[in-house]
């Protein structure tokens, strides 16, 4: 069993707390801190999208590892890829790096190359927004990409848009759309 604290803690979500590995600096475990029927449904769909997404010939790479569960003493943990910057230091949220950026052109371009990255994949996200979003600087300060954390997949009842290519560029548009709205960024390039 894997002993956590506050003191580990990297973020905390809605129904979710990410802690860093205290065995392997690589990883991270979220535990659910809120655990209902609703809850459980989302963390087994989730999971069944990123393996999926992360399978071949697919393998997205704007989503973290998965490498399974672990038993802590907040519940089980499920055990993902830490998304780290060149330097080893966490990558901080869309939302931070937006509010310290004031380079609109930048954010939305690297939002608009999610959406086509996405669309290209075929994969669907069910929550995007500034806080399911990491900002990841590679090889440098001034190369960055996204890194969707959370809100990977299709939440609809019925899924149809698992099987619409029409429909499921419809759900990301609007996903898309809904994100730059929220961020104040122009987003007639997402279509």
């Amino acid at each position: 069993m894997i002993n956590l604290n506050e003191s580990m803690l990297i973020g905390k979500g809605k129904h979710r707390s990410c802690y860093h590995h205290p065995l392997n600096p690589g990883h991270c475990i979220k535990v659910f801190h809120t655990w209902t029927k609703r809850t459980r449904v989302q963390c087994l769909r989730e999971l069944k999208y990123i393996k999926r997404y992360k399978s071949k010939p697919i393998d997205l790479a704007l989503i973290p590892n998965y490498f399974g569960t672990i038993a802590t003493n907040y519940g089980v943990g499920y055990i993902f890829e830490k998304v780290t910057d060149w330097d080893g230091n966490e990558s901080e949220s869309l939302s931070s790096y937006f509010a310290k950026n004031s380079n609109e052109k930048e954010v939305g371009l690297l939002i608009t190359n999610m959406y086509h990255i996405l669309l290209d994949k075929k994969a669907l996200v069910s929550d995007v927004h500034p806080g399911n979003i990491l900002v990841q600087k590679k090889d440098s300060k001034f190369d960055v990409n996204l890194v969707l954390v959370d809100g990977i997949g299709n939440s609809d009842f019925i899924k149809i848009c698992d099987y619409s290519d029409y429909l499921m560029k419809k759900k990301l548009i609007r996903k898309f759309t809904r994100l730059k709205k929220t961020l104040g960024l122009a987003y007639d390039d997402i279509a």
